[in-house]
C-alpha cells in the first residue's frame, strides 16, 4: 500500500480495506467508514491528469444519478 492510500485510511478513519481492482487511472478499495460501506478511489499519476475534476463534478451532483462523494482532496 502506498503512502497516499495509507494517508487516506488514517485521515478519513477507514477500516477493513479490501482491494477491488486496479486500472491505469486508479486503485479501488472497498472499506468501512462511519457512514458504512464505502469505496476508496486512489488516482494514479495518469488518473490525476485525466480525472482531476471528476470529484468536483460528482460533488455538484450530490449523489443524484451518481455516486455520493464523502471526501476528496486535490492530490
Amino acid at each position: 500500500m502506498d503512502k497516499r492510500t495509507s494517508r487516506y485510511i488514517e485521515q478519513w478513519k477507514l477500516s477493513d480495506l479490501q482491494p477491488l481492482t486496479r486500472t491505469f487511472t486508479s486503485d479501488l478499495y472497498k472499506a468501512q467508514s462511519k457512514q458504512g460501506a464505502v469505496v476508496l478511489k486512489v488516482l494514479t499519476d495518469a488518473g490525476a491528469k485525466d480525472e482531476k475534476a471528476a470529484a468536483d463534478v460528482l460533488e455538484l451532483w450530490g449523489g443524484r444519478g451518481a455516486v455520493q462523494v464523502w471526501h476528496h482532496d486535490e492530490g
